[in-house]
């Protein structure tokens, strides 16, 4: 018996028994890696979708060589193959980016452009103080572009200075920059920062109408933006108004976006402006405001909480200031039935009769 223990103790600590070893996997070759970008770049319609997705994913499986191979194909133009780079690198997150951060100032334009938009696509705000260093250094202001796009969504704000120099190249230095602007300007309205909005409402003043657009539908998502204009077109209406304020009509249609009731004596008072063009926007800004101020007091009134015997005080509270805002559109009605009479510009009429349109629906 104790010669028997004592073999089964020795079997055991031998480590029981043999087992063959596994083989590692196989490392793709490079014709197989090849073989795999190709079709993992194409067109993914159809019967191709399975094929293109499992050539994908086998190239993130691959590990370490499907990375280093992927890391080859930065350089890139084609739609397609970005699409296949995208989907392989968001595989492979965190494990890709130190290769990335190796190429950021590579020598080729377009190898650092795609690693502008992957770095994007992975989505891991480690690599933001990189990013913001690189753009120090980066002459391509297309790459720049796509750092930006990342750091402005990450709302990282040591990146707003570069992002507002970017806003001030001109087409004179970069062939393509007014087309650029117009992707550049949105990101501002990202950072609720005074020099953000202060660059904004200078570039209601540019020269092209894309980027002045631009830069006034970015005021409008920005709260504090809307409240700056504001002031401005108090500023402008009371004549103490610094030179190069931007143009009316187009701080009226920021002004617009407020949802706060009680703010229409500003749109009222650029309809009595001697310009007629001043009156149309007064007149198109105001109605886009009530119908603005109508939705959300609607809104707030469907999610106040219901009480149990009669209202709830929040209920009580939406109620009263419908009702106060009703009595706003009624009075305004009256006025402007007055002050219209003598309105002869086409521009301004029309204006006028969409509003008094929208002041009756309201009011019903």
């Amino acid at each position: 018996m104790r010669t028997l223990l004592l073999t089964l103790c020795l079997f055991l600590l031998a480590g029981g028994p043999t087992v063959a070893a596994q083989p590692a996997p196989k490392a793709p070759t490079q014709a197989e890696l090849e073989e795999l970008w190709k079709t993992g770049s194409l067109w993914q319609v159809g019967d191709n979708i399975p094929k293109v997705d499992a050539a994908r994913q086998a190239l993130v499986d691959a590990g370490e060589a499907g990375l280093a191979f992927a890391l080859t194909k930065l350089g890139s133009s084609d739609s397609l193959q970005y699409r296949c780079l995208e989907v392989v690198f968001k595989g492979f997150g965190a494990r890709a980016l130190p290769g990335l951060l190796e190429r950021m100032a590579h020598e080729e334009v377009q190898v650092r452009r795609n690693v502008a938009a992957l770095l994007g696509a992975i989505d891991d705000r480690s690599v933001a103080g990189p990013m913001v260093d690189h753009l120090k250094k980066e002459a391509d202001l297309r790459c720049k572009v796509g750092h930006l796009q990342t750091l402005a969504r990450w709302k990282e704000p040591t990146a707003l200075d570069p992002l507002i120099e970017c806003t001030r190249v001109t087409q004179s230095q970069e062939p393509l920059a007014e087309r650029l602007k117009v992707r550049l300007v949105p990101l501002l309205g990202n950072f609720e920062d005074k020099k953000a909005i202060a660059r904004l409402i200078e570039l209601l003043s540019d020269e092209a109408y894309f980027v002045r657009d631009a830069a006034r539908d970015a005021l409008k998502q920005s709260a504090a933006g809307v409240v700056k204009c504001r002031r401005l077109v108090e500023a402008i209406q009371g004549g103490t108004a610094e030179p190069g304020a931007p143009a009316l009509p187009l701080l009226l249609s920021v002004c617009a976006a407020s949802v706060n009731r009680g703010q229409q004596d500003l749109f009222v008072r650029a309809l009595a402006s001697p310009s007629a063009e001043i009156r149309a926007a007064g007149a198109r800004s105001l109605r886009a405001y009530l119908e603005n101020v109508h939705a959300a007091l609607t809104l707030r009134g469907k999610g106040a909480e219901k009480g149990q015997q009669g209202p709830s005080e929040e209920e009580a509270a939406a109620l009263a200031e419908f009702r106060a805002f009703q009595k706003d559109l009624a009075d305004l009605k009256r006025h402007l039935d007055k002050q219209w009479n003598q309105e002869s510009d086409p521009g301004a009429l029309a204006a006028r009769d969409e509003l008094w349109a929208t002041l009756e629906k309201l009011l019903s």
